[in-house]
């Protein structure tokens, strides 16, 4: 197999316009925002309602208080199948969807599966469990 997209590291930051209710700081309103406060035109008709109910004191919050969100995760590598098909390494066992062929997370071509757990001594559940 050869490699056509390395795998990376995704890094997706996100803002939220956060109210904490005054009598249980651990419940509240989160609205999406821009890192200045600015809330997402698009909200629903009854968010902007609890937002302006949050904004004008017809609820018991705090002030609205901008939170910064990083979320990082990592965009698995794709492989080039030995059929010319793309097959995305995101797990243990990756199947190519053309022509059936398994490969590991790294790429490598895996041996048919009627093979597998024999040179080892698995017991064909083991493999289920483990493709799971």
């Amino acid at each position: 197999m050869r490699i056509v997209k390395e795998r990376e590291q995704k890094v997706e930051v996100n803002y939220r316009l956060d109210f904490k209710w005054r009598h249980n700081p651990n419940a509240g309103f989160s609205f999406p925002c821009d890192e200045h406060g600015t809330v997402d035109p698009d909200l629903l008709p009854e968010a902007h309602q609890n937002l302006e109910a949050c904004r004008n004191g017809e609820f018991d919050v705090t002030e609205g208080r901008v939170v910064k969100h990083t979320h990082r995760y990592w965009k698995p590598a794709v492989g080039q199948c030995q059929c010319g098909a793309e097959v995305t390494l995101n797990s243990n066992t990756n199947v190519c969807p053309r022509c059936g062929q398994a490969y590991n997370a790294w790429g490598q071509r895996l041996a048919p599966r009627h093979q597998w757990g024999r040179e080892t001594g698995e017991h064909p559940a083991d493999v289920a469990r483990w493709m799971r």
